[in-house]
Parts: C-alpha cells; structure tokens; sequence
C-alpha cells in the first residue's frame, strides 16, 4: 500500500459518523506535511488516538479560533509524537516530543504551551530534528484554512 493510499485510508477510519476530517498540505519550513484537520472540540479531542503509524511526512493540524494556553496529551495514542505549538502568525514557539503510554494503565504524558497558541500541529516523533526545523520556524497554510472557523 503506498503513503498516500494509507494515509486515505488513515482518514477514512478516523472519521466518526457524520463527521469527517478534511487532509491538507501544509508546508512547514521548505517541507509539505499532509495533515489532518482538527477544528472542532471533538476532533480536537479525539486527536490521534489509536493511529499507529504516521508516514514520515503526514500529522495532525488542531485550530483553534483564538490564541490561548494550549494542553496536549497522549491519552490513547499508539506512537510517539512531536507536538509544535504555533502562534497567530504561523510561527513555531514551542516543540516538545511525547513519548506514547506503554500500556493503558501508564499515565499518559502532557505538554502544555508556554505562549500563547493559536495552532498545534503532530508529527512523528523526530520530526522537526530529522528536517533541521524548530522554534522559530514558519508554517504556511492553505487558504481554506481560518480560525475563524474553528471551535473556540
């Protein structure tokens, strides 16, 4: 199966219901990252929970409508992550990496931010490493993606 029929199918079966995920590609740096979107509470909520694998360029993208202290844990995930937190203009202000709970009776790790984020993207653990980005780094995302229209 290649990346991009995995990861349709990644999306497919993350979908809940009515509820559907859009895919977008984002580029962070000089590098195309295809995300999944999460607007809405729920979604932002249900995170990657119980995904176990990411291709090495695809993750999450959480919106929200307004800057704020942002919390992200890994309850129910399955693979290690690095979680960027992004301001209102698209720059990275934090990247912490998240160790996935060893079982589900292991607490699961949290990262709050430290400024206030308007954005949270996931990818796989070694990510922002592996491309030589980090804090400061800038992320250029479609038009069809506002915060005005996500969730608060």
């Amino acid at each position: 199966m290649t990346q991009r029929a995995a990861f349709a199918l990644f999306l497919l079966l993350s979908a809940c219901g009515d509820e559907t995920r859009e895919g977008v590609t984002i580029r962070v740096g000089q590098v195309d990252v295809r995300v999944q979107v999460a607007r809405t509470h729920e979604e932002r909520r249900r995170g990657l929970q119980g995904v176990t694998s990411l291709a090495p360029d695809e993750g999450m993208l959480f919106l929200y409508r307004r800057p704020g202290t942002r919390r992200i844990w890994m309850k129910g995930c399955k693979i290690d992550l690095d979680v960027a937190f992004l301001d209102e203009q698209g720059r990275v202000v934090q990247v912490t990496t998240l160790r996935a709970p060893a079982s589900d009776e292991e607490a699961p790790q949290a990262v709050s931010s430290k400024r206030p984020s308007a954005l949270v993207l996931e990818t796989n653990a070694g990510w922002f490493e592996r491309n030589g980005l980090g804090t400061g780094t800038h992320v250029v995302l479609p038009p069809s993606l506002d915060l005005r229209d996500a969730d608060p």
